[in-house]
């Protein structure tokens, strides 16, 4: 399944539109243990704000349920209550007067917390904003999400002033208003006439203390956001790629055409690797056990960039056949490689949620169920995740 335009998708969106195109199979992308403290910290704090703070019973349960359903590990559980109730004052000191503005925040505007939107751009500046359902927690998939759109979902906003929580380190803050992410989490108030939000961020950082940064946002710099994501989202599906230093971090990497040629320059070097795995996966049960844990994960590594110069080598002795159609390519073995038509069909979710809409759709689901067509089965997966 392709990336979604989300806000959180806004800078990779900005520079490159293949990974979201159409029909994109990418790898699951499963949180590592960061982002899901991250989940479990904006479900808690999101708790306080709508309760005025009260670490009751009803907040130690939120606590004891999400960190089960994240997998939250003990030695970070049991800093997580301490850490939420220290950033919670510390942001509502803040809204309350002790920030830059010498506003209250909370005095006459409505509270608004974990709520997700679509916008859609009519072109100039114009922008159409709708509530949406929240993304699922499996795989942060916006269900009603419209082609054309992108979604955002804000941790905290206050009639001009949008807050997103976050709790790493891998990135500073203090600048928010030139956050793309932040410049569309800011079309919230923006879209209903407020030409300068306020644009923030509680940085929670884990390994230090929590703060609040915020900026005004100028309106020409979110006429001018608005601009660059409407030519952005009407790149989707025209085959355009732009590759670049956000490469290294982008989730359609190894299935990117752009990519292709780094990876097969690496192919010699993989391949000289894999010669030496015989010898270690024929090794005794006991040679196993004593195996460097580091070896493990190198051989992991190589296991997937082999599956991806595969995929890629494919596509390119497919388009050479094609470029040489009075050339035969013969193998060792005698046969010769030929391009073969077939009719493949495909059962795809996402594709009966936009032809039938979310609600049809759900009962269509529901009905294959229970004739035992569409069914659900745990199986064992072994992911790299971030650490």
């Amino acid at each position: 399944m392709p990336l979604q335009p989300s806000a959180s998708r806004t800078g990779l969106l900005l520079n490159c539109s293949f990974p979201f195109t159409s029909g994109l199979e990418l790898p699951p992308d499963l949180p590592g243990e960061p982002a899901r403290y991250g989940s479990c910290f904006h479900a808690a704090i999101a708790h306080l704000l709508l309760h005025n703070g009260k670490a009751d019973a009803k907040f130690t349960r939120l606590l004891d349920r999400e960190i089960k359903k994240y997998k939250i590990p003990p030695s970070s559980a049991k800093n997580l209550p301490g850490h939420v109730k220290g950033s919670y004052q510390v942001l509502k000191k803040w809204l309350e007067g002790s920030n830059p503005f010498g506003t209250n925040f909370f005095r006459g505007n409505i509270l608004e917390v974990e709520k997700s939107f679509a916008f859609k751009f009519g072109g100039g500046w114009a922008v159409r904003m709708r509530e949406i359902d929240l993304p699922t927690v499996e795989d942060h998939f916006y269900e009603d999400l419209e082609k054309g759109e992108i979604a955002a979902t804000n941790d905290l906003v206050l009639g001009p002033l949008v807050i997103d929580h976050k709790t790493g380190s891998r990135e500073t803050f203090h600048l928010p208003a030139e956050k793309p992410q932040l410049k569309t989490l800011g079309l919230i108030p923006f879209s209903r006439g407020l030409k300068k939000p306020i644009l923030g961020v509680l940085h929670a950082d884990r390994m230090g203390l929590p703060i609040v940064y915020a900026d005004e946002a100028e309106t020409s710099d979110l006429e001018d956001h608005v601009k660059k994501v409407e030519v952005a989202l009407s790149r989707i599906d025209d085959g355009s790629m732009r590759p670049g230093p956000w490469c290294t971090q982008c989730p359609a990497r190894e299935a990117c055409p752009a990519q292709h040629g780094e990876l097969l320059k690496r192919s010699s070097q993989i391949v000289k690797q894999a010669m030496t795995l015989p010898e270690f996966l024929d090794g005794s049960d006991e040679e196993r056990h004593v195996v460097p844990a580091r070896e493990i994960g190198a051989v992991h590594l190589l296991f997937s960039r082999l599956e991806s110069l595969l995929k890629v080598g494919r596509e390119e002795l497919k388009t050479w056949v094609k470029d040489h159609p009075g050339e035969q390519a013969v193998r060792p073995d005698g046969k010769v490689l030929t391009i073969v038509e077939r009719e493949h069909e495909r059962f795809s979710k996402e594709a009966f949620i936009e032809k039938l809409g979310k609600v049809k759709a759900e009962k269509e689901f529901a009905r294959l169920r229970k004739l035992g067509i569409l069914t659900k089965k745990a199986r064992e997966e072994l992911h790299a995740v971030d650490d």
